[in-house]
This record gives C-alpha cells, structure tokens and sequence, in this order.
C-alpha cells in the first residue's frame, strides 16, 4: 500500500445556506437517555450539489469509522459538522487528520477541508468525540485543476 498526502489545503466554515437534504429512508426514534447530548435527532454533512459524494459517516457519539471509499480523482473535501461540548477528531486513515471545536448551535454548518490525498488504496475515514457530543463527516471528490 502507497500513501502519500500534501498538507491541509484549506479549512473553511461553510456559509449557512450551504445545506444538503436529509438522507432519504426510514427514521427511528432515538431513546431518551439522561446523558443524550443536547443536539438535534438529525444531523447531515452539508456539500454543495456539484461535488460527488464518496461516502459519509452518520451522525455519531463517541467513535466511528467508514469505507474503504473509492478516490478517483485524489483530491478530496472533508465535511465535518460537530454539535456538542468538546471537539471532534476526523482521520483519513494514513493521510491526514482534522480536529475541529464541537458546537452548541445546532444550525451551525460545520467545516470544508480540501485535501490532496494521493492514495492507491481507497479511503477509510475514522472520527471519535465525547460522549456529550454528536457528530457527522462526509467526503466528496473534487476535480483534478
């Protein structure tokens, strides 16, 4: 396995009307636990609707991890929306890592991270947070420049 990555390219709060729809399919109620964060029942990645969407981590507490995703053009964009006390901690194995603050408002959008992430492997994205905290990460493929 080959791994190569360049630095974090960029890191930028997205606008608040950069929202993705909810992801279609049943929904099941959450249980009501004492020590639930208080965040909302859903919580979606935000991406714009021209970039491809490679994979995502549901809405989480604690740790999570997700794929191997396919990386096709070797550029990527990380997504990470964080709402809760604490931070979260967001890894594409063997490339690089971005740890952002956690939220106390709901409706913030969370974070784009544009990564160059040359890779002959797929894509294996891993996030951990506190407990008292709920948290979301999605990877898109940007074009090649």
């Amino acid at each position: 396995m080959l791994l190569v990555a360049s630095a974090l390219v960029a890191c930028a709060p997205l606008p608040q009307d950069a929202r993705s729809a909810p992801p279609a399919g049943p929904s099941s109620e959450p249980s009501a636990a004492a020590s639930a964060p208080p965040t909302p029942e859903v919580l979606t990645a935000s991406i714009p609707r021209d970039e491809t969407l490679l994979g995502e981590l549901p809405a989480s507490s604690g740790s999570a991890q997700a794929g191997p995703f396919d990386n096709p053009t070797g550029r990527v964009a990380l997504y990470i929306r964080c709402v809760g006390e604490g931070d979260v901690v967001v890894e594409i194995a063997g490339a690089a890592a971005v740890t952002q603050a956690c939220q106390a408002d709901a409706d913030d959008p969370g974070s784009r991270n544009t990564l160059d992430v040359w890779a002959t492997d797929d894509i294996v994205i891993t996030g951990s947070a506190e407990s008292t905290a709920l948290w979301t990460a999605a990877v898109t493929s940007i074009p090649n420049l």
